[in-house]
């Protein structure tokens, strides 16, 4: 695995990426009662990440139901972001996969037009490539419409089934120079022993390049047997404050880091387990941002699901309530409790 893993990223030796932030939310989709995208739910976001000092976000993404969107509504959005980009001097990766490759080059191309930092593509999850020289192939398309902007391959094998097989060729072809703007890698990666055996061979970039770990629940991990320093989650768009200060103390004091990791994790996987048996049709994430959005007026309320996702019932969103109540009085140390928490045990 390692001598795979090894020569994957080997070309990363001449990669400088341009983006630096440690914490990136994937921004929710905020959508209206009746399904059309809400353009005034974008500015309130932003103002609560200008609050609490993000300044880069992960748009259109897995989390923000990116191939429910139209490809105009994409563009909308990113346009939208790009305003706010200007108030708030943040940097916006632009995520432009479609199913169509001709709609992924347009997206790739309007995000340079508009001024965005970066984009992010993974291959059809439809008509998957089966060799590494359509894959490769298909992301030059697609980068070369933005050679101004960081191009990262976005690996997320939960939805694309890339064998791991095709990557050391791709990243083979990529290497010859032939795509300038690659900058690095966004994967999404359940397993923390995983994250850390591909982080183990960026260390052949020389920081040149940029990996951003997509597991919020292996912060602490992955920082300390990777060297990671880039996140990308859901879990920022109303946690960063707690992830941040698990960052704070991993050097000073790891028996307290380790401590709030650990918090932090229990509140993932509850939230993932109340999705999974409760409301197996919903966005488990989304109706907690909306529900935390209730009780602490910082939020901004993010708006329902796009079919074939669904809002959660009314009973199942009071699980969600007494489980983050639980979490927030008995699993988090108390005075290292989020603005969200004080907000919900003050009530």
């Amino acid at each position: 695995k390692i001598l795979i893993l090894s020569l994957l990223f080997s070309f990363l030796l001449t990669i400088q990426c341009k983006i630096t932030s440690t914490f990136i939310p994937a921004v929710f989709t905020g959508f209206s009662k009746d399904g059309f995208l809400d353009a005034s739910i974008v500015s309130k976001q932003a103002a609560y990440f200008s609050s609490v000092s993000i300044d880069t976000v992960f748009i259109a993404g897995t989390t923000g139901e990116s191939l429910s969107l139209t490809v105009s509504e994409r563009e909308h959005l990113t346009e939208l972001w790009m305003e706010q980009a200007l108030t708030h001097n943040f940097s916006v990766i632009v995520h432009v996969s479609c199913e169509s490759i001709l709609d992924s080059r347009r997206l790739a191309a309007h995000a340079q037009k508009h001024g965005a930092s970066g984009i992010a593509w993974f291959p059809s999850v439809y008509n998957a490539p089966g060799s590494f020289s359509s894959l490769a192939i298909s992301f030059q398309e697609v980068a070369n419409e933005a050679l101004s902007l960081d191009a990262f391959y976005y690996h997320i094998p939960s939805r694309t089934h890339i064998a791991p097989s095709l990557l050391p060729e791709l990243m083979s072809v990529l290497s010859s120079g032939s795509i300038s703007n690659f900058a690095g890698v966004k994967a999404s990666i359940d397993s923390a022993e995983q994250t850390a055996l591909t982080q183990q061979l960026f260390s052949f970039s020389s920081g040149k390049a940029t990996y951003f770990s997509g597991s919020d629940a292996t912060i602490l991990s992955t920082y300390l047997s990777a060297n990671v320093r880039h996140f990308v989650g859901s879990y920022y768009n109303f946690n960063v404050l707690l992830s941040r200060r698990i960052l704070s103390l991993a050097d000073s004091s790891l028996s307290d880091a380790q401590v709030l990791q650990s918090s932090f994790s229990s509140l993932i996987h509850a939230v993932s387990s109340w999705g999974s048996s409760v409301s197996p049709d919903s966005l488990p994430l989304k109706e907690l941002a909306n529900l935390l959005s209730l009780h602490d007026s910082s939020l901004p309320f993010v708006g329902p699901p796009r079919l074939p996702y669904l809002p959660a019932s009314k009973g199942a969103v009071e699980k969600l309530f007494s489980l983050v109540h639980s979490w927030c009085l008995s699993s988090v140390p108390s005075s290292e409790r989020p603005p969200f928490c004080l907000s919900i045990l003050s009530k």
